[in-house]
């Protein structure tokens, strides 16, 4: 979940891809029909703290993606870290580290993050391509950025119309 100087939480659903073709693609985030799907990646430790750090929370999960039907040799490190000063009291910093496990070089490997908030019926999205900002906007004026720092290739969004819409193999890739 997301919540925001202790409201409700705003956070449907979030959830990575990694993909170096269209067959060998590890995902955690729903099927092409827009319904939940069990995740590719498994964790290969339990959710840490951090402590020693200048952050007010700093938590640290690691997660290969041994239930994928065609692994990619890869471990990936997903920090989130949070500060209460009020420079950055408005921030959130999710990083992502992946770690070649292989001999061999990975080559076409492509990184992806999915979210869906929920912040009211008729949310506006869009993509600012100067800042590599996706926001989403609710009628009542709630608004949610995300801010990817380098490398953004693409940027897709999803219309869920009548229902929860979803992504097929290719469109993920």
């Amino acid at each position: 979940g997301f919540s925001y100087r202790g409201g409700p939480n705003l956070l449907y659903e979030a959830g990575v891809v990694v993909g170096r073709n269209g067959l060998q693609l590890s995902s955690a985030v729903r099927d092409s029909s827009g319904q939940l799907r069990s995740s590719d990646f498994v964790p290969t430790s339990s959710l840490q703290s951090v402590t020693g750090t200048a952050q007010d929370q700093h938590l640290m999960a690691r997660f290969v993606d041994n239930h994928s039907a065609i692994p990619i040799p890869i471990t990936i490190s997903q920090e989130t870290i949070a500060q209460n000063t009020v420079a950055a009291s408005d921030l959130l910093l999710v990083r992502y580290f992946l770690v070649n496990t292989s001999p061999d070089k990975l080559t076409g490997l492509r990184f992806g993050f999915f979210s869906d908030f929920d912040l009211s019926s008729a949310d506006t999205v869009g993509y600012e391509s100067n800042l590599n900002l996706v926001w989403q906007a609710s009628a009542g004026g709630t608004i949610v950025g995300l801010v990817g720092l380098k490398n953004i290739g693409a940027f897709h969004s999803l219309a869920n119309v009548d229902g929860k819409s979803g992504y097929t193999k290719s469109e993920l890739f």
